[in-house]
């Protein structure tokens, strides 16, 4: 997910997206204070051209409860030039008079031309023009359809993967990465829990002014997936294993990490420590769970903190 606030995400270059807004950084992105879209979802993860997904955002706002049913979707069209170093061209950007789907969760089809828009295959050039070079996937092999999310003042780009063929790759080496490869599966996250230092449990509905918590996310075994890459150098089939990274966000209160890379594919947890405000309060936590190829899951929590 890029949002207009700047986030130490895995995988996706976190930028400013509020049109005309100058990028500033922000030493602190996990600290929520207007209304933001901190995540996305998209199940499935990677699909296939002319597939349909189902679409869900995770926005946050310290001044009253979110109504996710004015989201807004709409596809991004154009591409950015080969040449430029950005995730995606200006014009996703900015927010459409029509999206192509409103509501949360919402279902879009991704277009049966992205792999030539947005991937490798090359258009046919025009009279008299040369050939264009197949674009470059990221560092897993992967390409994406931009989406941008709208949800009021909130502007964000999220971006699914989508599966084509192996750019100048032969026949055979085309075969035996096929056979090989498995379309990206979300990470599930299975729970939020709440302690105390010493490990006692702590309901999040009665945590007291300025207490210390432990933090700890839970996700079912599998959520680091082994897949295969096509390197176009050596020309081989390289076997590699996603990473996750868990990012935290707060309208109140003190993270003491806000984010996590994992590595470890038995690791079935993560945890950060989080310090109550010190007066009567009430405080959103939200977490985005991603992996490496662009799948991501979602959760929050609502904490009530009583007054000293």
């Amino acid at each position: 997910m890029i949002g207009r606030r700047w986030s130490p995400t895995l995988g996706v270059l976190a930028i400013a997206a509020c049109v005309g807004c100058t990028p500033t950084l922000d030493d602190r992105p996990w600290s929520i204070s207007r209304l933001t879209i901190v995540g996305w979802k998209a199940e499935p993860p990677e699909v296939a051209p002319g597939t349909t997904v189902a679409l869900e955002a995770l926005a946050i706002d310290p001044a009253a409860a979110v109504d996710p049913s004015a989201t807004a979707w709409t596809l991004c069209h154009t591409p950015k030039p080969p040449s430029e170093n950005r995730v995606v061209a200006p014009d996703c950007l900015a927010p459409a008079a029509v999206p192509d789907a409103v509501g949360d969760p919402a279902s879009i089809a991704i277009p049966s031309d992205v792999c030539t828009v947005f991937g490798p295959d090359v258009p046919q050039p025009l009279p008299g023009q040369p050939t264009a070079r197949a674009r470059d996937s990221d560092a897993t092999g992967g390409y994406f359809q931009p989406v941008t999310v709208v949800l009021g003042g909130a502007v964000a780009i999220g971006l699914e993967r989508v599966t084509c063929d192996l750019p100048d790759a032969s026949l055979a080496d085309a075969r035996a990465f096929r056979a090989a490869y498995r379309a990206n599966q979300n990470p599930s996250i299975t729970g939020l829990a709440f302690a105390t230092d010493d490990g006692s449990r702590i309901d999040p509905g009665a945590v007291p002014a300025g207490a210390h918590l432990v933090v700890q996310a839970s996700w079912l075994p599998g959520g680091i997936e082994t897949f295969p890459v096509f390197d176009r150098q050596s020309r081989t089939i390289v076997s590699t294993a996603e990473t996750l990274q868990a990012s935290w966000y707060v309208t109140g209160g003190l993270l003491d990490r806000p984010a996590t890379t994992i590595t470890d594919p038995a690791a079935t947890t993560t945890s950060t420590g989080w310090i109550a405000p010190g007066g009567a309060a009430t405080v959103q936590l939200a977490l985005v769970v991603r992996d490496s190829r662009g799948g991501s899951d979602l959760a929050r929590a609502t904490l009530v903190i009583a007054g000293p």
